[in-house]
């Protein structure tokens, strides 16, 4: 067996590390050598849910309406990446086809805001790429929750979150 010294060895040992550094998440698209995900699914009972107004289940339409779960014993001591995969109702715009309204959110865990995805008329999934954290967050425990940040017009619709399995998020730790 030849041994390897010098430049190569170098780019031998780089090109390891970049494997291991690179963050994957669980399932079908994890990467190769990376840590594997934690899968944390929306559901009852411990999910919850605020509409200002009332309404349907589970829909938002009014700034400061959200949806939340607190996720408990994870086994992870921090993480530094999400992906979130959400399946939902979507009536925007329902009564007044191509009104243009939206629902925006900001995605928060732990106190911190890491996305502000959009809903749009006629969307029902939204799957997003690994987010990675420039700040690892402290767990076990992790709160995640979408807030709300704009208003849709009365009339305008809504969305509602499908829980207890097609909605959920992926922690990890590269």
């Amino acid at each position: 067996m030849r041994r390897i010294t010098g430049v190569r060895r170098l780019l031998v040992v780089s090109v390891l590390a970049l494997v291991v550094a690179v963050p994957g998440v669980a399932g079908a698209s994890a990467s190769r050598g990376a840590a594997p995900g934690t899968k944390l699914t929306f559901s009852t009972p411990g999910f919850q849910w605020l509409n200002h107004q009332g309404g349907g289940q589970y829909y938002i339409w009014n700034v400061g309406d959200y949806w939340r779960q607190s996720f408990t014993a994870t086994g992870l001591t921090s993480i530094n990446r999400i992906k979130f995969s959400l399946s939902f109702d979507n009536v925007l715009c329902s009564s007044n086809p191509g009104c243009g309204s939206t629902v925006q959110v900001n995605v928060i865990v732990n106190g911190h805001t890491l996305a502000h995805p959009t809903f749009v008329e006629g969307q029902d999934s939204f799957i997003t790429r690994v987010i990675s954290l420039p700040t690892p967050i402290p767990g076990p425990d992790y709160m995640v929750e979408f807030l709300e940040t704009n208003q849709v017009p009365l009339g305008n619709g809504s969305v509602s979150l499908y829980i207890n399995g097609p909605s959920y998020v992926v922690i990890g730790s590269a």
